[in-house]
């Protein structure tokens, strides 16, 4: 599971992450699947119980999600900006 998981996206480098979508993409797949509750996936749990997520885990995950995004989508609007006068 890990291995497939990495596929989708690693963090063991950090930032940027090696996904299949680029930082965009990759940052709103984990808030989407967090706010889903579908990870870790339900098969996952059974085998290692302390996995699922608490409430308050989940919303430090959709707020760090949301304001990287935030970050991001900012300096690339600035990028284009300057690019575009």
């Amino acid at each position: 599971h890990i291995k497939e998981g990495r596929l989708h996206i690693d963090f063991t480098k950090g930032y940027p992450f090696e996904g299949h979508g680029g930082p965009i993409k990759d940052l709103e797949e984990i808030k989407k699947v967090t706010e889903k509750d579908e990870m870790p996936p339900w098969y996952y749990n059974p085998f290692h119980k302390n996995s699922k997520l608490t409430e308050n885990e989940k919303k430090l995950i959709i707020r760090w999600s949301e304001k990287s995004l935030q970050k991001i989508k900012s300096k690339e609007d600035a990028k284009n900006e300057n690019t575009h006068h």
